[in-house]
């Protein structure tokens, strides 16, 4: 009997055996029932970020075409890499410049420098446009931008490792007649190295003429999106723009969830980073929000000295955090004691992009801390114990220890004080129009005092009472004597746990109610 045998294209070869009868047809079904299944598997799965048609609820997922692109120089970078250049390097996925500590930016940069592979560069040509996008690569090309401009240098041993690479040129440049300033360039160079207590630094605008114009025609290696296309996992057949089941939202989405990851693949940062780069549209409203308004942000205890350095860069990273977090907890997109690691992750991965709720959400509150309450925190006012005082969050706000979480409280009953004041046309008593009355300062400064009580969560009760806590200090025993169960209830908030998620919104929203029911 002759032996089945297959050729190179895994058809059957013409001395095999066929099936015939009823036997190829129950073969031919068996083999239909396995597609089935394993199509079903896929559409069934949440692994897989599938989008369903609008008219015929087939399955669609992005597949991406790339062509090998022309090597890029540090010179070209520097010319063409700008919002109005060839290359556009801040796309609306690419994340924020700065996300690897100086110390890994410096030895990325040394390895580029001194000959090693530190990646491809990714771009995409979207169609009908002159001007190509950075899809992966963005903070490589910041990094090269900021050594080429003076404002990244290395010392110590990544310096010597600099010199001993580039000691070649200099000694060209010292030995060479035709360029009398290149030579006591290099002259000056070489003496520093071999004299000088300690090993120069490298600074780009210090370096000479001839190792700068070699370091400009350093190359990456690039890749091209050409073709970004959808694909039905039934059929194969394409998505088209005529096509019934066309949603641009969802291809939008799933575009920018695809870059996205591309843009994230080698990512050394930490999970405060990833929630700032992420392209949610939570955080585009925060990060929006904080770049405009940075007021209340000093209400909370974080100070910028707005002088572009990194300090303001994490700054804005961590409220940005702590503001995206109370956003997605208000819309019960998070339960309330979700880990930032587990937060940054689903922003990475789209989970929160799917529905945002309808209005009222924590979008409009955003637009009311805009119109309202930034006026709260960077507005005097006069109250009987105070003659002029600005508003503050009660000083256990911007301690230590618990921070986060009572920050976190407060922004959440600031988005309840809201809705409250839609749902029952109170608005009145607080203000008019653009006008604040005095009111709105003392709820929120009332506000403030009463979550403060939050750090009373690892006291025994009988010391709720001493003159150093907040229901003391701050006038407030009256309020938790007859209101203890209540209290007992944000405190036990303080606590972060997810179990006790059902408590979160009821409970501020009673604490907004109360403060209302106080505020004179």
């Amino acid at each position: 009997m002759k032996e089945n045998s297959f050729n190179e294209t895994g058809m059957v070869s013409p001395g095999a055996p066929t099936l015939t009868g009823s036997e190829g047809y129950g073969q031919k079904n068996q083999d239909n029932q396995l597609v089935a299944d394993a199509k079903k598997r896929l559409v069934d799965s949440t692994t897989q970020p599938l989008f369903e048609g609008k008219e015929t609820g087939k399955h669609y997922l992005v597949y991406i075409s790339e062509t090998q692109g022309h090597q890029v120089s540090v010179s070209t970078i520097m010319e063409d890499y700008k919002s109005d250049g060839l290359v556009n390097p801040k796309p609306a996925y690419q994340r924020p410049a700065g996300q690897h500590s100086p110390k890994v930016q410096k030895g990325i940069l040394l390895d580029f420098l001194c000959g090693e592979r530190v990646g491809t560069i990714v771009l995409y040509q979207p169609e009908n446009r002159y001007q190509q996008e950075l899809v992966d690569g963005g903070q490589r090309v910041d990094i090269i931008r900021k050594f080429v401009n003076s404002k990244l240098t290395l010392s110590g041993q990544q310096a010597a490792k600099f010199w001993a690479y580039y000691l070649p040129d200099i000694i060209r440049g010292h030995e060479q007649k035709q360029d009398e300033s290149l030579q006591l360039e290099c002259n000056k160079l070489l003496k520093a190295i071999g004299t000088n207590k300690n090993v120069p630094v490298v600074r780009f605008d210090g370096l000479p003429y001839n190792v700068r114009q070699n370091i400009k025609k350093l190359t990456f290696d690039v890749k091209v999106i050409s073709q970004i296309v959808f694909k039905c996992i039934e059929d194969g057949t394409k998505l088209t723009y005529t096509c019934g089941d066309y949603d641009e939202s969802k291809v939008i989405e799933m575009v920018r969830a695809k870059f996205n990851k591309l843009n994230l693949q080698q990512k050394p940062v930490q999970p405060i980073h990833q929630i700032w780069g992420s392209r949610d549209e939570y955080n585009i409203k925060s990060r929006g929000y904080i770049e405009t308004y940075p007021a209340i942000m000093s209400a909370f205890g974080y100070d910028l000295e707005e002088d572009g350095s990194t300090k303001d860069e994490e700054v804005t990273r961590t409220f940005n955090d702590l503001l995206v977090r109370s956003m997605l907890g208000f819309d019960e997109k998070v339960k309330w004691g979700l880990g930032i690691q587990k937060v940054a992750e689903n922003l990475l991965d789209a989970v929160y992009d799917d529905e945002i709720p309808a209005q009222p959400n924590a979008f409009g509150f955003i637009d009311f801390m805009k119109t309202r309450l930034g006026k709260v925190f960077s507005s005097k006012f006069g109250d009987k114990n105070n003659n002029v005082r600005k508003v503050e969050l009660a000083r256990e706000m911007v301690g230590v220890g618990q921070k986060a979480v009572m920050q976190r409280l407060f922004i959440l009953s600031l988005m309840e004080f809201w809705m409250y004041l839609k749902e029952n046309n109170k608005s009145s008593k607080y203000m008019s129009g653009e006008t604040l009355y005095d009111s709105m300062y003392n709820y929120v400064e009332l506000l403030s005092k009463v979550i403060s009580t939050v750090t009373m969560r690892t006291m025994e009760k009988e010391d709720y009472g001493k003159a150093d806590k907040p229901l003391k200090k701050y006038g407030l025993m009256g309020m938790y004597e007859t209101n203890q169960k209540l209290f007992d209830n944000l405190i036990r908030l303080g606590g972060h746990s997810q179990k006790d998620h059902v408590l979160v919104k009821p409970t501020l929203r009673s604490i907004v109610e109360l403060v209302d029911e106080y505020t004179i």
